[in-house]
């Protein structure tokens, strides 16, 4: 189950994408209207220049059919001056104008040229220029807010939704990988069908490497349990022999080391079993009480007088629905990891509360306690937790324990103890 923060940071990613979408797509609306006005400003200057140049090719042609006797200053309107340098004539300035001149070459009758320069002004072509750049500014100003509205619900009915919805049927595929949920590759858009279509060959793939080790696993555990079992028989007839003090020491090690793994090898096989469906339970109405008294009475033999239960919040408490067996069997194991992590000289104590119509039994040591980026994630399988440094074990007592919580309808978790140490709390239905 994915956390408020893994959620958080699934959105925060979404919208950075659509951000970074719609400012790439605004970008290139904006640059696609700039290279449209450079290119609009270069067309209507080399259209100036040619309009230029037809006026002077015109005024060379009428001055060739007919030359003037003299070279004098003219002005033809005010959009354009011929001037005479050799006179001393000069242009008129008129301010806020802008002209363009060249010089060209002007036969007279004399057989004789001169140099005149010709004028020609340009300052409503350049107005109206202006005026269009302006009015393309404003276009693209508003070209580029509409982009950006319409752009977000594009993105997000056409990527933000059918991404969102793949993310939910991938998640429905977590958790146990024979089940992994197939996609249907066709409702998908066909942007993300590639990515359907490999999830769907990853899953199949899960799905018979994790049949094949199922397979294996219980295979493996069953045939171990006979000759633990022919071991176990053998080592106990050896301790009810007398033998000398280094023999005994060896064959209670056997002993201790027997016990371990059948232990290991019952956890295997629960696994196995619930994993194919064949895990059966028998849930009957218990007493809390009673159920935390027999637990203490089969560890506190061998604890060294370190178990100790805690006094009752409440004196009557309301009974539980559970399967006896598997509950001892998780009790059995929280108590055992609780001994074996703690230090030798503090107590693991065993206590009972009530709350939100559940039954909580509690273990508590004063272990080095469970870091909180590890409090779910201890209850996986083959997982050991950074405290469990240095400590034997499978890995596998904690999800065994979660398994066996939630067939049974209840849960299981771990929070701070104060002054240091770990509570872990099985939390079960109140009988009705």
């Amino acid at each position: 189950m994915l956390s408020w923060r893994d959620e958080s940071d699934k959105r925060f990613r979404s919208f950075a994408l659509i951000r970074r979408l719609q400012s790439t797509t605004l970008l290139a609306v904006l640059a696609g209207y700039a290279l449209l006005l450079v290119a609009n400003s270069h067309l209507a200057d080399l259209q100036r220049h040619q309009i230029h140049q037809q006026l002077l090719g015109q005024l060379q042609n009428q001055w060739l059919l007919e030359p003037p006797s003299s070279c004098q200053s003219t002005s033809l309107g005010p959009w354009l001056q011929i001037v005479c340098p050799a006179a001393g004539a000069r242009p008129a300035d008129v301010a806020g104008d802008v002209w363009m001149s060249s010089r060209v070459s002007m036969p007279l009758a004399s057989g004789y040229s001169v140099q005149v320069l010709v004028c020609q002004n340009f300052t409503q072509s350049l107005r109206q220029e202006h005026l269009s750049q302006q009015l393309l500014i404003v276009v693209a100003g508003i070209s580029s807010l509409f982009t950006s509205l319409l752009l977000r619900p594009a993105l997000h009915f056409g990527l933000v939704k059918p991404l969102r919805r793949l993310g939910q049927q991938l998640d429905a595929s977590q958790g146990n990988p024979a089940s992994v949920v197939q996609l249907a590759v066709a409702e998908q858009p066909v942007e993300l069908r590639m990515i359907a279509r490999s999830f769907n060959r990853l899953g199949q793939r899960l799905m018979a490497s994790w049949s094949h080790q199922k397979t294996f696993v219980d295979g493996l555990a069953h045939e171990l349990r006979t000759p633990i079992t022919l071991i176990s028989g053998h080592t106990q007839r050896l301790l009810r022999q007398p033998l000398d003090p280094q023999l005994l020491r060896s064959a209670q090690q056997i002993d201790a080391e027997t016990r371990a793994m059948a232990a290991m090898v019952s956890a295997l096989l629960e696994l196995a079993r619930q994993d194919a469906g064949r895990m059966s339970l028998q849930l009957e109405t218990l007493d809390p009480q009673l159920q935390l008294l027999q637990c203490y009475e089969r560890f506190q033999p061998s604890s060294a007088g370190r178990l100790r239960l805690m006094p009752l919040e409440d004196s009557e408490l309301p009974a539980l629905t559970a399967d006896a067996e598997r509950l001892q069997q998780c009790l059995a194991a929280l108590v055992d990891n609780a001994l074996r992590y703690s230090p030798i000289s503090s107590e693991v104590q065993l206590g009972i509360t009530s709350e939100s119509g559940d039954v909580i039994l509690h273990v508590c040591d004063r272990g080095p306690g469970v870091p909180d980026g590890e409090k779910l994630s201890i209850f996986g399988r083959l997982v050991r937790g950074s405290s469990a440094k240095g400590v034997r074990g499978s890995g596998i007592g904690l999800a065994l324990v979660a398994l066996l919580m939630k067939a049974m309808g209840g849960t299981v978790d771990v929070v701070d103890v104060p002054g240091g140490g770990a509570d872990f709390r099985l939390h079960l239905p109140i009988s009705s």
